[in-house]
């Protein structure tokens, strides 16, 4: 379908700002606002990348390629429907002189290690959980796990982890220099909220035994979907463990989840939809 308009406006979650813009493309008497419009559709028919370039004036621009890392990005088409809603995840500036590139690829802002400790300390230790909370209030909290090898104790892996939390709880810019040409514009990258259920861990060691698929599923969205709306899962009485303690991201869990299907033999999908909505449950079958 025709697109009618990109609306990018200030994150839903983190709102941090406030902040909106439309783009149009080409009209009568008017150049357009945005070009290269390219859409990536996900096997399970969510929301996946969506690139874009946006010309303007270098001061403009500069000023985007600052603060706009996590604005909302939603495309309209001609039935006034939205066609994509996600978030801008990377950046790239032509400023007409230099290039420069920024992304949230890389960044973490809570972050521990699992290590084993020497002294004939038995078992896999875990060092203190460690936050960057400014980061975490800009972009959401995004974790990771990092790999402590062999340490003498719990000071001196938590040093370790604090100096990684703060080389990368900041996006870093990529300069090119004097690769830029022509006039200048940004290319914008988005993705689909879907991605962030990538940032969060899933482990819960509080309640043993076995429950119905759905219920782990409802308890994995309620604890770790820091930017899902709300959710609509199908019940499901396949029986799977509630413990998690491996470190696994959310979405992962997730994933394997609805892999397994039902006790009828459906297939089924886990996927983010228009207003944040995460839904899980059986495919539609076709006759």
């Amino acid at each position: 379908m025709p697109i009618t308009s990109i609306e990018i406006s200030h994150n839903p979650v983190t709102a941090w700002e406030n902040y909106h813009r439309t783009l149009y493309p080409a009209g009568i008497g008017r150049s357009a606002d945005f070009s290269g419009l390219d859409r990536e559709k996900l096997a399970d028919g969510g929301f996946g990348r969506l690139r874009f370039t946006m010309p303007g004036n270098r001061a403009e621009l500069e000023e985007f390629f600052e603060y706009a890392l996590g604005r909302d990005v939603k495309v309209y088409n001609d039935q006034g429907r939205i066609d994509y809603e996600g978030f801008i995840f990377a950046l790239d500036l032509n400023t007409g002189v230099h290039q420069l590139r920024k992304s949230l690829q890389h960044i973490f802002n809570r972050a521990w290690a699992r290590y084993d400790a020497t002294g004939g300390v038995a078992s896999t230790q875990r060092s203190t959980t460690l936050n960057v909370e400014e980061s975490q209030n800009r972009f959401g909290i995004i974790e990771r796990v990092v790999g402590g090898g062999q340490q003498s104790g719990l000071i001196a892996i938590n040093q370790a982890v604090q100096n990684k939390i703060n080389w990368y709880a900041w996006p870093m810019v990529d300069p090119d220099l004097w690769a830029g040409r022509g006039d200048p514009d940004i290319q914008i990258v988005a993705v689909g909220y879907g991605h962030t259920l990538k940032w969060q861990v899933y482990n819960q060691v509080d309640v043993a035994g076995d429950t119905d698929l759905s219920t782990v599923a409802i308890d994995v969205i309620d604890k770790r979907g820091q930017f899902i709306a709300s959710r609509k899962i199908t019940v499901n009485q396949i029986q799977v463990p509630r413990e998690y303690d491996t470190d696994r991201n959310a979405l992962d869990v997730l994933e394997n989840l609805a892999a397994m299907g039902d006790t009828a033999g459906n297939r089924w999908l886990s996927r983010v939809e228009v207003g944040r909505i995460y839904t899980m449950g059986p495919i539609a079958r076709t006759v």
